[in-house]
């Protein structure tokens, strides 16, 4: 399987990478499409990142990922929020979902702070058979 990564910046994607984005989640979120892009741009931050999976040079794939700050008890710790995984339907009996999140998996559990990850049961499986 031949996947093309780009990893952006939410600051540095352009329109219409985030209305390619936004037409995929489309697939699984009944939204319209401005409320998705009125949601990421007063959601995500700068510096979060997106990650796009190009297929035959379509969107095939696209992750979220956060870092954010949670305060407990006085405590402050960073983590990564897996936001958003979604995989293009014509895609996703083709082993691409699980593809990317064994790749993502495989990238944060280098790093210091923990990889949340917050889904529905059906995904769930997916994310016990990579691990």
């Amino acid at each position: 399987m031949k996947l093309n990564l780009q990893l952006i910046k939410s600051k540095n994607l352009s329109k219409k990478l985030l209305h390619m984005i936004v037409k995929l989640k489309k697939q699984s979120w009944n939204y319209s499409i401005n409320s998705q892009i009125r949601w990421f741009l007063n959601y995500t931050k700068t510096n979060d990142k997106n990650y796009l999976f190009f297929y035959n040079s379509k969107l095939a794939g696209y992750t979220l990922i956060t870092k954010r700050l949670l305060i407990s008890r006085n405590v402050k710790s960073y983590y990564y929020l897996l936001d958003t995984i979604i995989v293009d339907k014509k895609h996703r009996m083709r082993g691409f979902g699980n593809y990317i999140l064994s790749l993502l998996l495989k990238n944060y559990s280098r790093l210091k702070y923990p990889l949340l990850i917050i889904t529905e049961k059906k995904i769930i499986l997916s994310i016990k058979k990579v691990t």
